[in-house]
């Protein structure tokens, strides 16, 4: 009965002619299958076990970079805070010259307008006077 081997990745397939014409297909393993497939799992446990390695490095890589970058959060969070609190300071100091100059301001329109009613007292005092000799005058004069 004649055969065709046919190889396909880890097996060999061998196909025989029937005597009625059928195709009987037998999967036969490769005579080094057994070393092979050792070799093969052997490189699969391999890989498996790096890739644990390298997972777990990650892992541990991965852990140090966040708790590098939660104390730098932290610290920058610090120097945040101070530098709001230098601005608060200034700011209330600045506020507290403003005050000053609010009320050295005041003070002074205080004394100005004290001045100018002294002087318009002054001068409707000398008005009247010079008013009422006005009259006083003339009621000589008529009278």
């Amino acid at each position: 009965m004649p055969s065709v081997c046919l190889f396909w990745a880890g097996t060999r397939r061998e196909e025989t002619c029937a005597g009625d014409g059928e195709i009987v297909e037998e999967i036969l393993p490769y005579p080094w299958r057994g070393p092979r497939i050792e070799l093969v799992d052997w490189f699969n446990q391999v890989d498996a076990t790096y890739r644990s390695d390298l997972r777990e490095l990650n892992e541990s890589n991965f852990q140090r970079f966040d708790a590098k970058l939660e104390q730098r959060l932290a610290q920058q969070d610090v120097r945040w805070e101070r530098r709001f609190a230098e601005l608060e300071a200034k700011l209330e100091r600045r506020l507290a010259q403003q005050d000053c100059r609010i009320v050295e301001l005041d003070a002074n329109w205080e004394k100005r307008i004290g001045a100018l009613k002294a002087e318009l007292i002054k001068w409707m005092f000398l008005f009247w006077i010079g008013t009422v000799g006005a009259v006083l005058t003339i009621m000589r004069m008529t009278g």
